[in-house]
C-alpha cells in the first residue's frame, strides 16, 4: 500500500509540474556566446568597430546595413565595450581587437500532409485527403565576432562570438527593438568582455 501511495504522489508531483509559457519564445531572439578560453579578456586594449553591418544573403554583390537603425545596434557595441574599458578606435590597423557584425536573412518553409485515417483503420483501409499545409517563417539572425587584429597571417582568431537569430515579424520598430534586446543580451551574456 506504502509503495502505491509513493508511486502516486510521484506522478500527482509531476502532473503539477509548472510548464513554461511556450508562446514566448518567439517573442524575443535566441541568443549564444561563446568565447576562447584561452583568452585573457581583463586584458583591454582598442577596439575597432565599423560604421555598419555586413548584410549577407542579399544579392551577388556585398551590401552593408548604414541607416539610424543600424547605428543604434552598432552603438550598443561601443557604448557597452567602452563602459569596459576597451578604447574605441576608429583605425583598424591601430586596434587591438575588432568586432564584426553581419545580418542574415532567410525564409523557411515548412509542409505538412495530414493523414486522416477512417474507422476501419484496423481492418487496413485508410484515406488520405490531399490537402497540404505550408508555412513560411522568415528568420532572422545577427552575428557579432571579436577578433584579434594583433594576429599575423590570413586569417584573424576568433575570440568571442554571438549568434542571435528568430523570427521576423515583418513590423520594422518591433524588429530593430528585437535585435537591440539581443544584442544586449549577448553582452550581458558575456560579462568577461
Amino acid at each position: 500500500m506504502k509503495k502505491c501511495l509513493f508511486l502516486l504522489a510521484g506522478i500527482a508531483a509531476i502532473a503539477c509540474q509548472q510548464l513554461p509559457d511556450m508562446t514566448e519564445l518567439s517573442q524575443q531572439y535566441v541568443v549564444w556566446t561563446d568565447h576562447d578560453k584561452t583568452v585573457d579578456f581583463s586584458v583591454r586594449g582598442s577596439l575597432c568597430v565599423p560604421d555598419s553591418i555586413l548584410i549577407v544573403g542579399a544579392g551577388q554583390l556585398t551590401e552593408y546595413w548604414k541607416d539610424d537603425d543600424a547605428k543604434s545596434i552598432i552603438d550598443i557595441y561601443k557604448t557597452t565595450l567602452s563602459q569596459r574599458g576597451y578604447t574605441l578606435e576608429q583605425n583598424k590597423s591601430l586596434a587591438d581587437r575588432g568586432i564584426q557584425l553581419t545580418y542574415f536573412q532567410s525564409s523557411v518553409y515548412m509542409e505538412s500532409y495530414p493523414m486522416y485515417w477512417d474507422p476501419a483503420y484496423w481492418a487496413g483501409s485508410q484515406y488520405i485527403y490531399p490537402s497540404e499545409y505550408v508555412a513560411e517563417v522568415t528568420v532572422g539572425s545577427l552575428t557579432a565576432e571579436m577578433v584579434d587584429l594583433t594576429a599575423s597571417g590570413s586569417s584573424l582568431p576568433v575570440l568571442w562570438n554571438a549568434v542571435m537569430t528568430g523570427e521576423v515579424t515583418g513590423d520594422d520598430s518591433t524588429d530593430l527593438q528585437r535585435l537591440q534586446t539581443a544584442a544586449d543580451q549577448s553582452l550581458d551574456q558575456s560579462p568577461y568582455l
